[in-house]
């Protein structure tokens, strides 16, 4: 049954929803935003978190952990995932935080059974360019939404049932683009 944004199921639709990430500016956003969508709210991060409130759980996590995140992923229903760097860093932060975080965070939620992700990405996946232009990611941060994405991860989506969106805050509204960021030329 596919929830409505204007109008909420009867009851709580999931027993478990982990949010990771939820120490960053989105994830402090939705942490109250979903609590109407699980009876349990699961929020994980590296940087500090405010103390769990009711009906929540605080589990400082880093994602480059494989049995860390395992551990994290079990019991949980879904997963919206916003942890991992950003913004431009140095590549062997984003290896081990987005790429490597990223497969283990997959890998839990297939070996859990955990079969809805909501994945947030980045414009620089993709560039920022004309409708119709070229395709040319504008940061080393891309990585993440290009190796995260459903086209690379869809072997695995159809094998274990696992619905996945990526999502781009920044495209839909959800947060304000940087006012100086960097363009792709063609």
């Amino acid at each position: 049954m596919p929830i409505s944004v204007t109008k909420l199921p009867q009851g709580k639709p999931l027993s478990r929803l982990l949010l990771t990430g939820a120490a960053g500016g989105l994830g402090k956003v939705l942490r109250q935003s979903l609590k109407p969508y699980a009876s349990m709210l699961r929020l994980s991060d590296v940087a500090a978190m405010d103390a769990a409130d009711t009906a929540e759980e605080v589990i400082p996590c880093d994602l480059a952990d494989k049995a860390a995140v395992d551990a994290l992923v079990k019991g949980c229903d879904a997963v919206v995932h916003l942890g991992g760097v950003s913004v431009e860093r140095p590549f062997e932060e984003i290896l081990e935080a987005n790429i490597k975080g990223v497969f283990h965070l997959y890998e839990g939620c297939r070996r859990h059974g955990t079969q809805r992700v909501v994945f947030a990405s980045s414009n620089h996946v993709v560039g920022f360019h004309k409708q119709g232009g070229c395709w040319r990611p504008t940061a080393t941060s891309a990585l993440t939404g290009i190796t995260a994405s459903p086209k690379p991860t869809a072997k695995t989506f159809r094998a274990f049932t696992l619905i996945g969106m990526a999502l781009r805050p920044s495209a839909c509204g959800l947060v304000r683009p940087f006012q100086n960021h960097a363009t792709a030329a063609c």
